[in-house]
C-alpha cells in the first residue's frame, strides 16, 4: 500500500472510531431495548424522547438509527 494509501486507511480508522465514541450510548441503549422486544420505530422514539442525538446533532429518525446500528454493531 502506497503512503497515501496507508494515510487514508488511518484516517478512515479513526473517523469510525470518533463515530463508535459518540454513538455508543446511544447504540448500547438501542440494542437493549431491542432486546426487550421494541421495533426500530418505538427505539427511535424512545431515544429522541431521552435527548440521544445522532452525531450531527438532530434526534434521530428510525432509518438513522437502524442503519448506526448496523454499521458500528456494539
Amino acid at each position: 500500500m502506497s503512503g497515501r494509501g496507508r494515510h487514508l486507511a488511518a484516517y478512515h480508522a479513526r473517523q469510525r472510531d470518533q463515530a463508535l465514541t459518540e454513538l455508543r450510548p446511544a447504540l448500547t441503549e438501542a440494542k437493549r431495548l431491542r432486546g426487550e422486544g421494541l421495533t426500530w420505530e418505538e427505539v427511535a422514539a424512545d431515544l429522541r424522547g431521552r435527548g440521544f442525538t445522532s452525531r450531527s446533532g438532530a434526534p434521530f429518525t428510525t432509518a438513522a438509527l437502524y442503519l448506526a446500528a448496523r454499521k458500528y454493531p456494539v
